[in-house]
């Protein structure tokens, strides 16, 4: 989960009480049909559900952005992905993950 480091802004922004550090593993999202086991699972791995209350969990942390990194995922991918398919993978995470106004 992130961690605020404290006094992060400074003297050039003296309201700034922390900077959120957010490191995002390799391979950071993965969307899959079936929900996955919690002993099977990474953060942001697994149904749409899951990701969904991983995404909560990060907000509830204090985090302000989230990028999804879907370069590493071979199904989305891989030198023979389908692209199209890739693309839909991906429009689909945003549309369902993007935030509500």
């Amino acid at each position: 989960m992130p961690r605020v480091v404290g006094g992060g802004g400074g003297a050039a922004h003296p309201g700034v009480a922390g900077v959120l550090v957010v490191v995002a593993p390799v391979g950071s999202a993965r969307l899959v049909d079936q929900s996955l086991s919690d002993d099977d699972r990474r953060p942001l791995w697994g149904s749409l559900d899951q990701i969904r209350a991983d995404v909560a969990r990060y907000r509830d942390a204090g985090l302000d952005e989230l990028f999804f990194e879907l370069n590493f995922d071979p199904t989305i991918a891989a030198a023979d992905a389908d692209p199209k398919a890739s693309m839909a993978t991906a429009l689909h995470l945003l549309e369902e993950l993007a935030p509500s106004t």
